[in-house]
C-alpha cells in the first residue's frame, strides 16, 4: 500500500507539474496574444496618424491648387473683360466712323438737293421776273396806247 500511496503521490506530483506546465503555456500564449494585440494596436494607431498627416497634406495641396485655380480664373475673367471692353470700343469706333460717313453722305445729298432747289428757285424767279417785265412792258404799251387814244 505504501507503494500505491507513493505512486499516487508521484502521479499527483506529475499531474501538478503537468498542470503548472499547461498554466505556464496558457499564460505565455495569453501574454503573446496581448503583445501581438498591443503591437497591432500601435501599428493601427501609427497608420491612422500617418493617414491623418497624409490627409492634412492633401488638404493643403488641394487648398493650394484651389488658390491657383481661383487666381487663374480671376486672370481669365480679367482678360475676358478686357477683350470685351476692347471689342466694344472697336465697335463704337466703327459705329462713329460709319455714322460720320453716313452723316457726310447725307449732308452732301442734302446740299445737292438744296443747291438744286435753289437753282430751280432762281430759275423760277428769273422766269417770273421775265414774265413780270413782259407784262410790265405790255401794260406800259397798253397804257401808252390808251394814253395816246385818250389824248
Amino acid at each position: 500500500m505504501q507503494w500505491i500511496s507513493e505512486s499516487h503521490v508521484s502521479d499527483i506530483d506529475t499531474i501538478k507539474d503537468h498542470i503548472k506546465y499547461l498554466l505556464y503555456q496558457q499564460q505565455n500564449e495569453s501574454t503573446n496574444l496581448k503583445n501581438n494585440a498591443q503591437v497591432q494596436l500601435y501599428s493601427i494607431q501609427d497608420d491612422h496618424a500617418k493617414g491623418i498627416d497624409k490627409k492634412a497634406i492633401n488638404v493643403k495641396e488641394y487648398q493650394t491648387r484651389l488658390k491657383e485655380v481661383e487666381i487663374s480664373h480671376n486672370n481669365f475673367m480679367f482678360r475676358l473683360h478686357r477683350d470685351y471692353d476692347n471689342r466694344i470700343e472697336k465697335l463704337r469706333e466703327e459705329f462713329k466712323r460709319r455714322f460720320h460717313i453716313v452723316t457726310m453722305d447725307s449732308e452732301k445729298n442734302i446740299k445737292a438737293v438744296r443747291d438744286e432747289k435753289e437753282a430751280r428757285m432762281k430759275s423760277d424767279a428769273k422766269v417770273l421776273e421775265e414774265d413780270k417785265e413782259k407784262q410790265a412792258k405790255i401794260v406800259e404799251k397798253t397804257y401808252e396806247e390808251v394814253s395816246a387814244v385818250v389824248s
